[in-house]
């Protein structure tokens, strides 16, 4: 019996085999061995892609071989079906193109069922988990013809523009839920919370479902030689000036250092929603739970304070 379902396996991955050897004959060839790297590379990519394909497919295959003919199968409805037939769907992968073959049942006037489908976990359209995400990650970078070029030149399948313009909404069709719902507390929150320190129990609780946006934007400024960097003020003393008052125009290389800006701010989604939008400007004081500034020059100081740096923190809470 093993030995039958092994030879069963190798069958199914015949075609698999081949475009693997035909591969390897390609590379060891005369002709192969005066290729660059770069079109070595594009060969064994447009060829991979097949063999990755058709290992695909032998497993699918592989499956199918496998399933057995049941003599009643009920739906999701609670109706019985009994009419059984082979059935064949495409699949469009990240390796190319594929056939699911498997049996369907249906009865009188019933929807055919497909219990390999459910076990394979097959979307309703043709497109496979692989594009699916891969489209989501695309477009998430830029237009639709950037993802649809990205994933034609990157897979081994093809999404036109209209069927990701789909894909991608029904990816995101759960988003508005996921936000809506309240967010999942940490198990080890309340022993956490049981074992902190009782100069902490006066902190200010924070609804856990607030969004933490961060900004942080750096300027050079020019100051005085005595505030610079070590290298950079032996730099400036090395050079000449045309004026004594003031810099002239080229003359502030080696007289500046970053200054640094950072705001936090924790809100719900009334801030997040203000935020995106890209007619308001400001943000009201009570949607904003609480935010920090801070400006400095230099490295950030820990001295809350910042006396020895200059640094200048503010924090306000509605």
């Amino acid at each position: 019996m093993s030995g039958e379902t092994k030879e069963t396996c190798f069958d199914e991955f015949v075609a698999a085999r081949e475009q693997f050897e035909k591969l390897m004959g390609e590379l060891r060839s005369d002709s192969a061995r005066i290729l660059e790297h770069g079109e070595v590379e594009s060969l064994i990519a447009r060829e991979g892609y097949e063999l990755l394909r058709r290992l695909m497919q032998g497993y699918l295959d592989q499956r199918a071989a496998a399933e057995e003919r049941c003599e009643v199968v009920t739906g999701a409805d609670g109706a019985e079906r009994r009419h059984c037939r082979a059935r064949s769907r495409s699949l469009a992968t990240v390796f190319g193109e594929v056939t699911v073959r498997r049996l369907g049942y249906s009865g009188a006037r019933l929807k055919s069922v497909f219990p390999l489908d459910a076990a394979l976990n097959l979307p309703p359209n043709q497109y496979s988990q692989g594009v699916r995400r891969k489209v989501g990650l695309e477009v998430a970078k830029g237009s639709f013809e950037e993802a649809v070029k990205a994933i034609q030149e990157g897979t081994g399948a093809e999404v036109p523009k209209r069927q990701a313009e789909e894909l991608s909404r029904a990816i995101s069709v759960d988003f508005d839920e996921f936000y809506a719902r309240p967010a999942v507390e940490d198990a080890r929150r309340p022993v956490e919370e049981a074992s902190a320190p009782e100069e902490e129990a006066g902190t200010p609780e924070v609804d856990s479902s607030d969004l933490l946006v961060m900004s942080t934007d750096g300027k050079g400024i020019v100051v005085r030689k005595q505030d610079l960097r070590e290298a950079t003020r032996k730099k400036a003393e090395a050079t000449t000036h045309k004026l004594k008052a003031r810099l002239s125009k080229g003359e502030k290389r080696n007289r500046k250092r970053m200054a640094t800006v950072a705001s936090v701010v924790r809100g719900g989604p009334a801030c997040a929603d203000r935020r995106a939008d890209h007619g308001a400007r400001r943000v009201n004081r009570a949607e904003a739970a609480q935010s920090t500034e801070q400006a400095g020059v230099g490295q950030p100081t820990s001295d809350p304070g910042g006396s020895d740096r200059g640094d200048v923190r503010r924090s306000r809470a509605s």
